[in-house]
């Protein structure tokens, strides 16, 4: 009989080992990352910016057509060199029919923070038990098998 009662015991604490294993929940705060990203969209009505610095490059002939068929008329048109800056641009343009020679652009950024969260593991619980505990009115240890408090040194 004394050892049906330890395959018992061994069969039970298996059995309790695996149901408590089946029975985990999956906690999903654990492996959870929470990301902030802010994206912001807004209509903005711009003036147009105002060149800033405006310098003559060279001054340049051209030749237009005067009142005879044959006749053309030199006239010195000055060659401008225009700089126009705003926050998220900076363009040059010259000539005499305006062409772009220099643009730097300033592209917007986003910042993405990633936070991993992670819950803290829980400690006390209730569960099955089962093993060998100290029974204070026979001044002996015996087999205990029962419902309890308990708290986890470590979890896996």
């Amino acid at each position: 009989m004394k050892v049906w009662g330890y395959i018992t015991a061994v069969l039970l604490f298996a059995g309790a080992f695996f149901a408590g294993r089946a029975s985990h929940r999956f906690d999903a705060a654990r492996s959870e990352v929470r990301r902030d990203t802010v994206t912001v969209f807004d209509t903005l009505v711009w003036e147009i910016p105002a060149p800033h610095p405006v310098e003559v490059v060279r001054v340049d002939t051209c030749y237009l057509p005067g009142t005879v068929d044959t006749i053309r008329i030199p006239v010195a048109i000055p060659i401008e060199r225009k700089t126009y800056t705003t926050p998220d641009y900076r363009a040059v343009v010259e000539g005499y029919r305006p062409a772009l020679v220099e643009m730097e652009v300033y592209r917007q950024t986003n910042i993405v923070t990633v936070t991993p969260t992670s819950a803290k593991p829980k400690r006390w619980g209730v569960g099955l038990q089962i093993g060998y505990g100290y029974m204070p009115t026979a001044n002996r240890v015996t087999p205990y098998i029962g419902i309890g408090i308990q708290y986890d040194l470590w979890s896996w």
